[in-house]
């Protein structure tokens, strides 16, 4: 499958290679190789079929090429190696050349390689090349939201459509593929280990594929008694999704990353549930940069912390949580008993919502049961580092973490100067900064 961009695009008469050299260096690339070996999907044949839009899809009829560009999928499933003639450039993933992947189209064709190449054999790598006057190296396609195929230019904009659907069909499919090459290596395995780790990251996995995950485990787990660890991070999974996970997390569900998940608030709602279920088997829960992590959400998590009795670790770091959710949080933390690791690091916690948070700990030590909490890069100042210093002295079974920028400190006339090791770190703390000089009531000698 030939996938690129026509040199001569911004011609009078638009033509994919008016001088050849397109064709030249296809036909050198592709000899190089199949003598080094490096066409390792192709057969053995010595003839090689090429698809290359310009003779294969009907430039003239309107009507038939739309046809042809709707029949891309079926296309691209014949085709066992994607190739991209480029003119001298030499880059591992596609879409960090400008003379090819800010095409809407070029990223369409290779996006739908590694979608099917997946779906044939989910657990190698795409094959696709670059290929130059003097090289060949292998292209990588890289899942992001940035680089889908919709988000590229387009000339004709009537295109985005037709773009859009197959797009959307392609992602759904993809996803049952790794779905089901998941289970596949879990029946492989046939319980030879007591946890098993299914890790779906970043794949746009949505409600549907978690529904025929849930439905496979559950049915494995009847079987073998297997207990899983399910990391999904990065996906595009919903309220539905996180739904149902219920019946996996009252059986064998024991650590769960959803981590850049859309759940919403229905969603923490349906997994807090499940948390209060007495027979809930979870042990670590991962739920760090959420979209939105609400007085609503934090409420549920509150409430299911009360009761829950099988959570050891539970990570909510860079959820914008701020004083009062975090107060919320550490409130149930004294009648939880169980839980021994939180991190609310990189938050929005903080010098007065750690100062309030640091005396709740302070004044109910006794009921103080995590062995770790993280606040680190919470903006907490000061004077919170110094009660933070006083409770692990006092309780070293319980420590409390605070590395941050704001930990080196310098005394400088009553006023706390932070000193930040970078740039990006000054730029984060410059509110915090300026709010201290304000409450210190600086001379006006005393310069930022």
């Amino acid at each position: 499958f030939v996938s690129h961009r026509w040199w001569n695009h911004r011609a009078e008469q638009p033509h994919p290679d008016l001088k050849s050299r397109k064709h030249r260096i296809m036909c050198e690339g592709i000899e190089r190789g199949l003598a080094d070996g490096s066409f390792r999907n192709l057969n053995t044949s010595e003839e090689v079929y090429l698809w290359i839009d310009f003779a294969c899809i009907e430039q003239d009829d309107h009507a038939e090429k739309i046809k042809g560009i709707r029949s891309l999928v079926y296309y691209v499933s014949k085709c066992q190696t994607m190739i991209i003639p480029t003119r001298g450039m030499d880059y591992q993933q596609i879409h960090l050349s400008k003379d090819y992947g800010e095409r809407a189209w070029c990223r369409f064709e290779s996006f739908l390689f590694s979608v099917i190449s997946k779906v044939r054999v989910p657990s190698e790598a795409v094959q696709s090349f670059f290929i130059s006057s003097k090289r060949n190296s292998i292209a990588k396609y890289h899942y992001h939201e940035h680089y889908r195929p919709s988000k590229g230019e387009l000339t004709d904009k009537e295109d985005i459509d037709d773009i859009c659907r197959i797009e959307a069909d392609a992602i759904i499919l993809m996803g049952f593929a790794l779905v089901e090459n998941a289970i596949s290596k879990l029946q492989r395995e046939n319980g030879t280990r007591k946890n098993n780790s299914i890790s779906i990251v970043k794949q746009y996995l949505k409600d549907e594929h978690v529904k025929m995950l849930v439905q496979q485990l559950l049915a494995l787990d009847s079987e073998n008694n297997t207990k899983v660890d399910l990391d999904l991070s990065k996906n595009l999974i919903g309220p539905e999704g996180v739904n149902s996970l219920q019946g996996l997390s009252c059986r064998s569900l024991v650590s769960l990353n959803l981590a850049e998940n859309p759940i919403g608030d229905d969603g923490f709602t349906y997994l807090c549930d499940q948390l209060m279920h007495p027979n809930c088997t979870l042990r670590s829960l991962s739920l760090p940069e959420m979209s939105s992590f609400s007085q609503k959400a934090a409420t549920a998590l509150a409430e299911a912390l009360h009761v829950n009795t099988s959570l050891r670790y539970l990570d909510l770091a860079k959820n914008r949580i701020d004083c009062k959710i975090a107060v919320k949080v550490c409130e149930a933390l004294l009648i939880n008993k169980t839980i021994a690791i939180v991190d609310l690091s990189k938050n929005n916690i903080g010098m007065v919502g750690s100062k309030k948070v640091l005396t709740l700990l302070e004044k109910n030590s006794a009921s103080v049961n995590f062995r770790r909490l993280d606040l680190s890069i919470n903006a907490i100042g000061s004077e919170s580092k110094n009660l933070i210093e006083k409770f692990n002295k006092k309780n070293p079974q319980h420590q409390i973490i605070c590395t941050s920028p704001e930990m080196i400190t310098r005394s400088f006339n009553s006023v706390q100067l932070l000193v930040y090791p970078n740039r990006k770190a000054l730029l984060k703390g410059e509110k915090d900064f300026r709010n201290q000089l304000n409450h210190h009531k600086a001379r006006k000698d005393i310069k930022r």
